[in-house]
Order: structure tokens, then C-alpha cells, then sequence
């Protein structure tokens, strides 16, 4: 606690911040949200063996990705354009590693 002086009559406490940045760090509102996130993130791993398959990590990728755009205020056929073009990357990894695992790619 701080003193702070007003006058010669009357002092008043006046609580300090947060000393350390890793105090503030810590007591933000983002370290409780991101806190929540891997523990859902967790839970929903554990619970599911196709929560973390390549076909749910790729339409998360191009949710973000959309969410983004939109926040942006990009008009729409920008994005159906953008959208698709990123589909191909997106998209072709999950489907060349199943043929690979399953002996299919020569």
C-alpha cells in the first residue's frame, strides 16, 4: 500500500498494482479464458478419438480463418474466393495421409 499525502491533516491508502508482470499476467481475464480453453481442449481430446483427427482440424482451420475475414469486414465473394483457394491446402493433407496410411499412393 501506498501513502498518498492530500494535505498535512489527512493521509490516505491507496492500494498499489500488481508488482510483478507475472502477477498481472496471471490475474488477467485472458489467462483465466485460455485456462478454460485447454482444459475444455483437454476434456474433449481425452473423451472423443476424433476430436483431434485431420478433418476436424482443417474445418477449424477454415472457421477461424472466416471469423476472421468477417471481423475484417471483407465482402463476401472476396472471401468465397479466398475460402476456396485455402481449400486446397486444407483439404489435401487429410486425404493424401489417408491414402498413404492405407497403402493406396504409389
Amino acid at each position: 500500500m501506498s501513502t498518498l499525502t492530500l494535505d498535512k491533516t489527512s493521509a490516505r491508502r491507496v492500494p498499489d498494482r500488481l508488482s510483478t508482470p507475472a502477477g498481472r499476467i496471471l490475474s488477467s481475464r485472458e489467462a483465466l479464458l485460455f485456462a478454460i480453453t485447454v482444459a475444455i481442449f483437454i476434456a474433449n481430446s481425452s473423451a472423443s478419438p476424433h476430436f483431434l483427427d485431420l478433418w476436424n482440424l482443417a474445418a477449424l482451420v477454415m472457421r477461424l480463418v472466416t471469423f476472421g475475414l468477417r471481423l475484417l469486414g471483407v465482402p463476401g465473394i472476396v472471401m468465397q474466393i479466398f475460402i476456396g483457394l485455402l481449400l486446397i491446402p486444407v483439404v489435401a493433407p487429410p486425404i493424401v495421409i489417408r491414402h498413404i496410411r492405407s497403402g493406396a499412393a504409389a
